[in-house]
């Protein structure tokens, strides 16, 4: 697992030296329904933040949902990749060598597990709900 870890963080820092544009139009199913959980599953906490009270504000009007996973999905892959870039530009500065980048990466990058489960919980309630509004009525 460390090995394949190590791989893949120097590719991604060999393949964020070279980019120069990102396709933006990509995305998950995460990325479409908890469009803000998932921001704060991949660290990008204030955009994550800003989309649940986007959702919440707009969650009358009619298909404001779908308009938000969209949205979500238009961007978030651009706003990953700006985050690590930063990060990348953050371990440069430090004059980290290639073994300390990829523990900086793997300390400040990646995943928080602890929204791992709160999307884990949304995707629970909302599936029981839907489960109990079918057999209700």
């Amino acid at each position: 697992m460390k090995l394949l870890f190590k791989k893949t963080a120097i590719i991604l820092l060999k393949s964020l030296k070279g980019l120069k544009k990102v396709e933006s139009f990509r995305g998950t199913g995460g990325l479409f329904f908890l469009p803000g959980i998932y921001l704060l599953y991949r660290k990008v906490y204030l955009w994550g933040f800003l989309i649940i009270v986007g959702r919440v504000l707009t969650m009358k009007l009619p298909l404001s949902g779908i308009f938000w996973g969209i949205i979500v999905g238009m961007f978030a892959n651009y706003l990953i990749y700006k985050r690590y870039k930063a990060l990348l530009k953050g371990a440069e500065n430090r004059g980290l060598n290639e073994e300390e980048t990829i523990e900086f990466l793997k300390r400040e990058g990646g995943v928080s597990k602890f929204f791992a489960i709160w999307a884990i919980i949304a995707v629970g309630y909302n599936l029981f709900g839907l489960i109990y509004i079918l057999t209700n009525g």
